[in-house]
């Protein structure tokens, strides 16, 4: 992990150097190229440090899970207007496909996370291509599907994405480098919120995660039937 880190961080003093320089030689046509690498780097390496916070705070029990009633779509779509400037650099269409109102009893930092997450991935290996995401109803749970039409995994990777002890980090279409935590915090929140996480995928032909999250049961109350008290004599 400090490996991971260091790295960004070398790019970072790097072009920020070349960025004084540029700016004392007055060498305009350089500055948009240098302050657009050190942006994407810094957001990067946000994305990592935010992860590996949230995966720390799991591990020491120290991250509260609060269930609440939520709208799931509503909940993915803030979450999708965090990608729309990647998403037209690299010219990739984001379709949504969500079964009308659907509510949810989870907890919204957790969710807000796992979607996050995801869409990270998908983006991250995706290129002049689609993400489709769809949400229904099935046996009292919300099924979310994230399917993106990017490189892929191997059979390999697949049987390690969800392990923290091995290492499944793929460079992206961009020369994107992860860590693979962030996969790995999506299993423990969606464990958390007595969900399930899995992921189909095939090498040159696109991934699909899938998760699922307990529907909101609305409780009502029995109403009471009182007996009329006995007549005093």
């Amino acid at each position: 992990m400090a490996h991971d880190l260091i790295n960004p961080f070398n790019t970072l003093i790097g072009f920020s150097s070349l960025l004084k320089e540029s700016i004392k030689e007055n060498e305009v046509g350089k500055l948009e190229k240098y302050t657009d690498i050190i942006n994407t780097v810094s957001n990067r390496t946000f994305r990592l440090l935010e992860n590996l916070l949230e995966w720390s705070r799991s591990q020491t029990n120290t991250i509260e899970y609060k269930p609440q009633r939520l709208n799931i779509n509503e909940s993915i779509t803030d979450i999708i207007s965090l990608f729309d400037d990647i998403k037209t650099k690299k010219s990739i269409e984001i379709i949504i496909n969500f079964q009308s109102e659907i509510i949810v009893f989870a907890d919204l930092n957790m969710v807000k996370t796992v979607v996050r997450n995801l869409l990270s991935n998908a983006v991250k290996f995706t290129e002049n291509g689609t993400i489709t995401i769809t949400s229904k109803t099935e046996n009292n749970h919300c099924i979310v599907h994230i399917k993106d039409t990017g490189m892929g995994i191997s059979n390999h990777d697949l049987d390690n994405l969800f392990k923290i002890d091995i290492s499944t980090s793929t460079y992206g279409t961009d020369g994107e480098k992860g860590t693979g935590i962030g996969l790995i915090l999506c299993k423990e929140f969606i464990d958390k919120n007595k969900g399930e996480i899995s992921v189909q995928s095939e090498k040159g032909a696109g991934s699909t995660f899938t998760f699922s999250l307990p529907l909101y049961v609305e409780k009502k109350l029995e109403k009471q039937t009182l007996e009329p008290a006995p007549k005093r004599r």
